[in-house]
């Protein structure tokens, strides 16, 4: 079986967490099962408090699964990680930096 290692990094760059990741959680639950700590609000992409950089593996999370973005990121690197998800089917490496 294919397996996603996601990492969270603290916005200063150094490692909070990695961990197998699942296809049923948005990025911020699963981070915060592992005590990454990722502030939630809305978690309807509406508030921007759960914003992440993406360092590695844009292409293999669905930032748009739950809706339609409601609020704009300061750059396009950036992701809600509430409401986004791991892409199906594969293995990808994800790295992921908190913003605050």
């Amino acid at each position: 079986m294919s397996q996603t290692t996601i990492t969270v990094l603290n916005a200063d760059g150094s490692l909070c967490c990695s961990f197998a990741g699942v296809m049923w959680e948005s990025l911020a639950q699963q981070a915060n099962n592992h005590w990454a700590n990722i502030p939630l609000a809305c978690c309807a992409w509406a508030c921007s408090v759960c914003a992440c950089y993406v360092l590695e593996g844009r292409d293999n999370i669905d930032h748009e699964l739950l809706g339609t973005q409601l609020t704009t990121l300061d750059t396009d690197d950036q992701i809600c990680s509430c409401i986004a998800w791991i892409k199906p089917w594969n293995s990808w490496s994800i790295v992921i930096k908190k913003w605050r």
